[in-house]
């Protein structure tokens, strides 16, 4: 996980979901966690996107949400690569 290129490059995600017609609460989704992961890294010492998805097992009760942020991580992980 290299924060710095995600944290330089993902208004290009943003742009590339929004041109590709991803809805808006979507994309606000995506740019949420994204900012998540980039503030939460130094403080939470995240070394890698695991390190982030075993945070969310820990506070996050639904499965369904689980699911969902996985699925978002592991877009953000892909465009971040």
């Amino acid at each position: 996980m290299n924060v710095e290129i995600l944290r330089e490059r993902y208004p290009e995600l943003i742009v590339y979901l929004e041109a590709e017609g991803y809805s808006a609460p979507y994309v606000a989704n995506i740019k949420r966690e994204i900012l998540r992961i980039i503030e939460g890294a130094d403080r939470e010492n995240w070394s890698c996107y695991r390190d982030v998805y075993q945070e969310y097992v820990r506070n996050t009760k639904s499965q369904t949400s689980l699911r969902s942020r996985l699925t978002i991580l592991g877009m953000i992980e892909r465009f971040e690569t």
